[in-house]
């Protein structure tokens, strides 16, 4: 919707996007967590395989689209024990929220950076 299409507010007031950042969380069991809004947003399905790589330097996160490594279960987890020991994150590094950024991302590929 533009801001032609919304109607005339009082003086002071504007409205409230609804646009947001999807997230993943890393819980402490080693599962990546994906929201049904974020789910959405991103265009990922419970069922639907995917690739998971890291980059080293950063400790950002990169779901391949294409992947079939990893499955996106029903309740919107990932399984990622791998994840954790190439990061080489320990119990207490966890649980951690990766935000996602959509400049780096393309369409074969999000990317999600550590979000503070």
């Amino acid at each position: 919707m533009t801001n032609k299409e919304f109607r005339k507010l009082p003086k002071g007031f504007d409205y409230v996007d609804k646009y947001f950042t999807p997230k993943i969380r890393l819980d402490k069991q080693s599962r990546f967590y994906i929201n049904k809004s974020s789910q959405e947003r991103l265009g990922l399905s419970p069922g639907q395989n995917v690739g998971i790589a890291i980059n080293f330097e950063n400790l950002s996160l990169l779901i391949d689209l294409r992947g079939t490594k990893f499955r996106v279960g029903s309740r919107g987890y990932i399984t990622s024990k791998e994840f954790v020991r190439a990061a080489k994150l320990s119990e207490e590094d966890l649980p951690r929220t990766y935000a996602f950024n959509e400049e780096l991302s393309h369409d074969d590929f999000l990317i999600f950076e550590l979000d503070d």
